[in-house]
């Protein structure tokens, strides 16, 4: 199991967790809130995307 935590302003930025999942960018995302904390899945067709933050990109590894 892996968690972060980060700021419920619409978007999430959390390179580390990111590389340590293997999410890259492009990757479909489903969001849900569960028992008032909020579970991202890898999910083929879901509502949210991975962005192509510089940072956060497979290069910058």
């Amino acid at each position: 199991m892996l968690f972060d935590v980060a700021r419920p302003d619409g978007r999430v930025t959390a390179c580390p967790l990111l590389r340590a999942l293997g999410w890259i960018p492009g990757l479909a995302l489903h969001v849900d809130v569960v028992h008032a904390a909020v579970l991202i899945t890898s999910a083929p067709g879901g509502a949210h995307i991975v962005g192509t933050r510089s940072s956060c990109s497979p290069a910058a590894w």
